[in-house]
């Protein structure tokens, strides 16, 4: 057991560390994603008004199914989410190999920029199970991610995401912190006739920048979100 544990204490301790002053370097990459998309959509709005044609414009991109009672939610409101799931290590080989599928706690909040771009911020905690004994490995994180497709237009509506953040692993006690990201899709389902409830399915690869085996894995998740 010490052995083994010993081995796996020697995978993590060749991860990439990021230090403290890298993680501020990540955390103000994902502010300046964050800025730039809202000084974007600001611009595109201001496109969309100016235009008197009546025609579509090109970010008008619309990815939700409309029902034939559809309602309209006003696009500048907060969301907030919280869901379950399961995680899958894939990315090394050794990852699946000393580590078993694990619980996926999800939770968050956002802003809808317009109707078809969302901003939201989540936490996310996975827990994977050490195979022959071996101790478990945790890896949460805290990222920003930039949600195309209108979820909350019909019934069901489909997006797509991609997100940047920081990602920190523990096992035994010891711990190492990466950047990372992660791209999905998802859709969404009424729940309630006034549209302020809606559950969610969604699946994911989150990627961690270090070099050991513990890089990939795939979230599937589901939950619900609230639309005040």
């Amino acid at each position: 057991m010490s052995q083994l544990t010993g081995q796996l204490r020697g995978k993590l301790q060749i991860f990439l560390a990021i230090k403290g002053e890298n993680i501020m370097k990540a955390l103000s990459v994902i502010l300046t994603v964050i800025l730039f998309s809202v000084a974007a959509n600001a611009q595109v709005n201001n496109l969309n008004l100016n235009n008197e044609d009546g025609e579509t414009g090109f970010f008008d991109l619309n990815l939700s199914t409309e029902g034939a009672t559809g309602i309209t939610q006003p696009y500048k409101t907060f969301i907030a989410f919280v869901g379950l799931g399961v995680s899958i290590p894939v990315i090394e080989g050794d990852f699946s190999d000393d580590f078993s599928s694990g619980l996926n706690v999800n939770g968050g909040a956002g802003y809808r920029l317009s109707d078809d771009k969302t901003l939201r911020f989540g936490l996310q905690y996975n827990k994977f199970s050490g195979k022959r004994n071996a101790p478990d490995l945790t890896i949460t994180s805290i990222r920003g991610d930039l949600v195309f497709g209108n979820m909350f237009a019909g019934a069901t509506n489909f997006y797509g995401y991609g997100g940047i953040g920081v990602y920190f692993l523990d096992i035994a006690g010891f711990s190492e912190t990466n950047f990372g990201f992660s791209a999905g899709a998802g859709a969404t389902f009424r729940l309630t006739s006034t549209g302020s409830t809606f559950a969610f399915v969604e699946g994911s690869l989150d990627y961690n920048a270090n070099d050991g085996s513990a890089k990939g894995f795939i979230p599937f998740k589901a939950g619900i979100i609230f639309v005040p």
